[in-house]
C-alpha cells in the first residue's frame, strides 16, 4: 500500500513539475495572465517551507527569518544596482551575506522559548530600523531601492521555479 502512495505521489510531483516548467510555451495569454500568480505562489511557498523547517522541525518560533529574506533582496539589489555585478553573481553573494547574517543569530539557538522569539523580533526590528535609516544612496533609505524594470518575467519565473 505504501510503495503505491508512494509511486503516486511520485508521478504528481513529476507532472506538476511538467506543468510549471511548460506553462509558458502552452498559452502566452494564459502565462501572461497568471504569471503573477504563480511568481507570488512559488515565493509564499518557499517562506512557507522555511517556516515549517524552522518551527516544525525545531519548535523554535521564529518571528525573524523573513529578515534572512530580506537581506539576501537587499543586498542582490544593492549589488546589481549600486555595484553593477551580473545577477547571478549578485544572488550568489547575497546568499553568503543571508549565510553571514545567520551565523552571527546563531548564539540565540541557545535560547528556548520566548526569548528565542523575542530575540528573533528584535532583530527583524532592528534590520528594518537600520535599513530605513540608512542613507539614501546605499538603501533607498525608507523608500528602498527602486529598480530598472529592464527584467525578463520568463527568467524571473524559472529563477522562483528553481529556488
Amino acid at each position: 500500500m505504501f510503495r503505491k502512495v508512494q509511486g503516486i505521489a511520485i508521478v504528481a510531483t513529476f507532472a506538476g513539475l511538467a506543468i510549471l516548467v511548460l506553462s509558458p510555451w502552452i498559452d502566452v495569454r494564459f502565462f501572461l495572465f497568471q504569471r503573477s500568480f504563480l511568481f507570488y505562489l512559488m515565493a509564499w511557498t518557499t517562506m512557507a517551507t522555511a517556516l515549517n523547517i524552522v518551527y516544525g522541525y525545531t519548535g523554535y518560533l521564529p518571528f525573524g527569518f523573513v529578515a534572512f529574506y530580506g537581506i539576501g533582496s537587499y543586498v542582490t539589489a544593492m549589488l546589481w544596482s549600486r555595484v553593477h555585478l551580473p545577477i547571478t553573481l549578485a544572488i550568489l553573494l547575497s546568499g553568503i551575506a543571508g549565510i553571514l547574517a545567520a551565523f552571527l543569530l546563531s548564539p540565540t539557538l541557545r535560547l528556548k522559548g520566548i526569548y528565542f522569539a523575542i530575540a528573533n523580533f528584535a532583530f527583524a526590528s532592528a534590520l528594518q530600523i537600520i535599513i530605513s535609516v540608512s542613507p539614501e544612496e546605499i538603501t533607498g533609505g525608507s523608500f528602498g531601492i527602486m529598480l530598472a524594470a529592464a527584467y525578463n518575467p520568463l527568467s524571473s519565473y524559472y529563477a522562483m521555479l528553481t529556488v
